[in-house]
Formats: structure tokens, C-alpha cells, sequence
């Protein structure tokens, strides 16, 4: 901690010679992480500014040995990055009005050319999302959306399917694979059945899209128990609108 009051305290005397950023409010966290050898003592750090986009430095012990003109995401407050053990990757969740995105870009490229390469890019809106921790070369996260299932629209992909708080998903940069990790994310039919008998309603609606937009055919005698068993008529009209479009 002392460590890192102590860069913070170089990189703001840094920030308040220049007249660039004379009137930018600093933001916390600070935080860097080792992007070499230890003997080197090299370290990638980031800076969030109130009023800017995040600044990005490379500092060599204690002392600023570069700056990354570029930053991997401009006009966003950088929750959180981790880089990969090969050193390849750097995974970003960066935080634009209060909604969180995942992108991993390619750290040696970075670094060397200072150009930014987003090798994959995920946006859970309205959900959210987080790094847990680097496995080799797969990236796991945390979040409450299921990311197996993805809709495109323009040019970026959306997942519309909610899960729990705390699934996790493994992202291989390499090929863009995706591997849900646990229970509901494994079996997300299972998890939206047993949803359908939800005292919430919104939460059966929801329940009830998403065994439509997954093709949930092997849900129909699922969804006809609970045609039974609700009383509420557009829960009832929903179901049978789904039955039918599931026996197409």
C-alpha cells in the first residue's frame, strides 16, 4: 500500500507540472501491475481522472519510464485489469456511466507499438461483469448473464439472458470459446424451467423468453405443467405463445 501511495505520489506531481492536466481530479483506485521480470521492476500502471480518460504509464522502480498515449478505453474509468501469466493479454473492465465492460487486448502489442488491439470484447448491459482471475491463457469471470447465448445487433453482440449473481464463464482469447463453469450456466434450460414457478412474474416472462430463444424443445411438457399451474392470464397467453413457437 505504502508502494503504491508513493507511485501515485510521483505520477500526481507528474500530472500537476504538466498544464494538461493542471485541473483534472484524480480518482481511485490506483493500481499497477508487474509486466516483466521482477528484477526489472517494471510496471504497468493506471491512472482514473475525473474528467478525462484513463492514463496509462509504464514506471520502472520508482520512476516514470513512459507513458501509453493511447489508452485502451478512452472516456472510461477502469475498474479493474489483470494481465495474463504469459504476459500476452491484458483483460480491462472499464466502468462508463456506472455500466461495466470486459475487453482484452494484446499486451505486446500495446506496449511495443502503442496501438490497441481488442482481441474480445463483452458488454453484459443490463447485467454486469467482472474478472476473477487468469487460468493459463483463459480468462474467468463472474457475472449474471449467459454468455453462451449472444445476439448481434449492428456491430455489437448483446446477452438478453439473465442468470444469478456469481456464474462463471472461461474466455480462451485465443479461439473466442466460451465455457460456462457452473451449474446454471452448464444447464441454463434447467434454471429457466424451474423459473417458470416463480411467485414473480416478470421473473416468469423472463423465464419464458429465454426458453424460446434457446430452442428449449425438451422445455414443452415444462412449459405445459405450468400452463396449469398459473392463474395469471398474460403469464397463461405467454406460455401458450411459447408451446407453440417451440413445436414448429
Amino acid at each position: 500500500m505504502r508502494y503504491n501511495n508513493l507511485i501515485a505520489g510521483i505520477l500526481l506531481g507528474f500530472f500537476w507540472i504538466s498544464p494538461v492536466f493542471a485541473t483534472r481530479k484524480v480518482l481511485q483506485p490506483f493500481q499497477c501491475q508487474p509486466v516483466s521480470s521482477p528484477e526489472n521492476e517494471l510496471k504497468l500502471c493506471v491512472l482514473n481522472l475525473s474528467e478525462d480518460e484513463a492514463q496509462w504509464f509504464i514506471l520502472k522502480e520508482t520512476r516514470l519510464s513512459e507513458r501509453i498515449p493511447v489508452a485502451p478505453q478512452s472516456l472510461s474509468t477502469v475498474d479493474d485489469f489483470q494481465i495474463s501469466p504469459t504476459q500476452s493479454f491484458l483483460a480491462i473492465v472499464s466502468v462508463g456511466e456506472g455500466h461495466p465492460i470486459l475487453d482484452v487486448v494484446d499486451l505486446k502489442r500495446l506496449l511495443e507499438h502503442k496501438i490497441v488491439k481488442s482481441l474480445l470484447s463483452i458488454n453484459p448491459y443490463p447485467g454486469f461483469i467482472h474478472i476473477e482471475k487468469w487460468q493459463k491463457e483463459q480468462l474467468i469471470v463472474v457475472t449474471d448473464r449467459l454468455l453462451t447465448y449472444s445476439t448481434s445487433a449492428e456491430t455489437e453482440k448483446s446477452y438478453p439472458l439473465g442468470l444469478p449473481e456469481g456464474e462463471k464463464f472461461a474466455l480462451e482469447i485465443a479461439t473466442g470459446k466460451i465455457t460456462p463453469l457452473t451449474p446454471h450456466a452448464r444447464n441454463p434450460i434447467r434454471f429457466y424451467s424451474q423459473q417458470l414457478y416463480n411467485s414473480h412474474q416478470w421473473e416468469v416472462a423472463e423465464a419464458i423468453t429465454a426458453l424460446v430463444s434457446l430452442q428449449a424443445g425438451k422445455a414443452i411438457p415444462i412449459l405445459q405443467q405450468a400452463l396449469k399451474h398459473h392463474q395469471d392470464a398474460e403469464i397463461k397467453k405467454a406460455l401458450r405463445e411459447a408451446i407453440e413457437k417451440l413445436t414448429r
